[in-house]
């Protein structure tokens, strides 16, 4: 019997407001406990928030807003229209859950309590009807009070602040980020989260029934008690307050929510791992692999590469990996042939396993370049494949680290190769290697990127053959305009938005060569060493000896377009 998956639960929009207050220590954040028996999140502190109701929206609810339109709101936050209904939202449910009222100059609530008092006295010598209306007034400048009314349903929150003349102060509230909650659970929201300087005068008081205990903390001592297992903390929660510790005050918060920064839908994954379930982020090596495979949010896939376990990606895909951490691709179906794109290295375990999932339907193996990382298992497979195909490009000048393999096509720049069912254009990109190529599947609307795309932090090592440093980053522009969805290297994950991923190699190139410039320029630098030393700083001093050829590859660029170089470079 099949097995059903239901479909991921859809979100419902919601807000949440991030409350900060000044103290000499630096700012606080207001979190809240929700009620154990809380249906989402319960126990956990959290942020003043809640779902965004119907009431929130709407000219009635936008005329509480006079400093903020909903044109100017919903550009903010990427919509055509209602976005002003979060920041109404976020105010409400603060009022609702905290007791505190994000209320307007000149409106009927916020102000001074003394002036207050004493107009409220001195009318109320007068007589009584003056003091019935000084009682009134005293109830529409009073949160509490306010949030006594809602709470009672005497009154909706917009109609509430329509009769007491209130007028919300949405200008005070900075668009922070939006946090979609992870497929797999059963109730999802879509969340904006706000944040703001607590309003003067005011004093939280929780609700006791949501929300059942309140406290003042600052970022680092809420994430050192959860660390210490002392203060239960929601995922977006979390992230939200590490992004905040670094801030000295709240107007530094606020500078920062306010600036112009990327903010990417924050839509968690679940994935396993050797140490339990994990949620993993946007910008996780792993997230857009498990996106892609996972939609239902099942949690069953792995945010590990495990050694000699298949990971079907398509119909026509399949990744294998070695000990090494080098990715080896099936592609193509059994019946019309299998395409391995590059062995990988001299693994007996790792070509076991490619020859026991590729079975008898391996008939290509497509190399990207021939170091023995990723070729170096190609003589075991030719011993017990004797009928293999092997398809790349010859080292012109062969080094310690290439294969000598027989090359039965030799491949260009620009090919076409069909091979069973599966069409691959070649592109020959030169830099890591002299005779690196990278293939592009139009089917796939993938590239498998050898080493010339690499998920790391560090951009791929260069060659330092004539004009490597220049076929890069020409080659990496070409790339840039091929119509592609997805990026298959030779170590890592899948990797999603490909021109995204190419500018951020050039760009880690070209940081890399204002290094090396600035080196150069150094009177500390007086060999090669130091400069390698200094450019390249940032890379653990035990591995920086594998880095001197992408230095040379450097240095001969820009000592190609006329930079001065120092005494000690060899010339010619």
């Amino acid at each position: 019997m099949e097995t059903k998956i239901n479909a991921p639960a859809i979100p419902r929009p919601a807000a949440t407001l991030v409350v900060l207050r000044d103290t000499p220590a630096g700012p606080e954040v207001l979190m809240m406990r929700r009620n154990e028996s809380a249906s989402f999140g319960s126990g956990a502190y959290v942020f003043p928030g809640g779902r965004v109701d119907d009431t929130d929206r709407g000219p009635a609810a936008y005329a509480l807003s006079p400093a903020l339109s909903d044109a100017d709101a919903s550009a903010q936050l990427g919509l055509e229209s209602d976005g002003l209904a979060y920041w109404i939202a976020a105010i409400r449910e603060t009022l609702e859950e905290a007791g505190l009222l994000f209320a307007g100059p000149g409106s009927g609530a916020g102000h001074d309590t003394a002036t207050h008092n004493a107009v409220t006295h001195n009318a109320a010598t007068h007589n009584a009807a003056t003091h019935n209306a000084a009682t009134q007034d005293r109830t529409t400048r009073d949160p509490t009070a306010l949030r006594n009314v809602l709470h009672a349903g005497a009154a909706g929150f917009t109609d509430l602040m329509t009769t007491r003349r209130v007028q919300l102060d949405t200008a005070s509230l900075a668009y922070l980020a939006r946090w979609i909650t992870h497929a797999g659970r059963p109730r999802r929201f879509d969340t904006r989260f706000f944040i703001a300087r607590a309003p003067s005068g005011q004093t939280v008081s929780h609700d006791g029934h949501e929300l059942v205990e309140h406290l003042w903390i600052r970022p680092e001592e809420a994430l050192e008690r959860h660390r210490r297992g002392q203060l239960q903390l929601m995922f977006p929660t979390l992230r939200t307050l590490e992004s905040l510790r670094s801030h000295n005050s709240v107007e530094a918060a606020l500078a920062w929510a306010r600036s112009p920064r990327e903010q990417p839908v924050m839509v968690p994954v679940q994935a396993r791992s050797a140490a339990g379930p994990v949620l993993l982020l946007p910008g996780d090596h792993a997230y857009a692999e498990i996106a892609r495979l996972d939609p239902e949010g099942s949690g069953t896939f792995s945010a590990e590469r495990e050694p000699g376990i298949p990971m079907r990606l398509s119909a026509r895909l399949q990744r294998l990996c070695s000990t090494r951490g080098v990715n080896s691709y099936l592609l193509g179906r059994p019946e019309e042939g299998l395409a391995l794109i590059d062995p990988g290295p001299e693994e007996p375990a790792h070509i076991e396993a490619l020859l026991a999932h590729a079975g008898p339907a391996l008939r290509w193996v497509v190399l990207t370049h021939t170091h023995r990382a990723h070729a170096g298992a190609l003589a075991a497979l030719r011993a017990r494949r004797p009928g293999l195909q092997v398809l790349g490009m010859p080292p012109r000048d062969p080094r310690a680290e290439d294969v000598a393999a027989a090359i039965d096509r030799v491949l260009e720049d620009g090919q076409v190769l069909a091979l069973g069912g599966v069409r691959l254009q070649v592109l020959h990109t030169p830099g890591h290697a002299e005779n690196h190529l990278c293939f592009i599947d139009p089917e796939e609307r993938t590239v498998f990127s050898g080493d010339h795309l690499v998920q790391s932090a560090h951009a791929a090592r260069i060659d330092p053959f004539p004009g490597a440093m220049q076929g890069f980053i020409a080659t990496m522009a070409r790339l840039r305009r091929e119509p592609l969805a997805w990026i298959a290297p030779g170590h890592g994950f899948l990797m999603d938005r490909p021109q995204e991923m190419i500018d951020r190699a050039l760009n880690a190139r070209l940081a890399r060569e204002t290094e090396v410039l600035e080196a150069i320029r150094d009177s500390r630098c007086a060999s090669e060493d130091d400069v390698l030393a200094l450019a390249f700083r940032d890379i653990p001093e035990q591995e920086r000896e594998c880095w001197r050829p992408t230095l040379r590859a450097h240095l001969a660029k820009v000592a190609s377009e006329g930079a001065p170089m120092p005494g000690w470079m060899p010339r010619g």
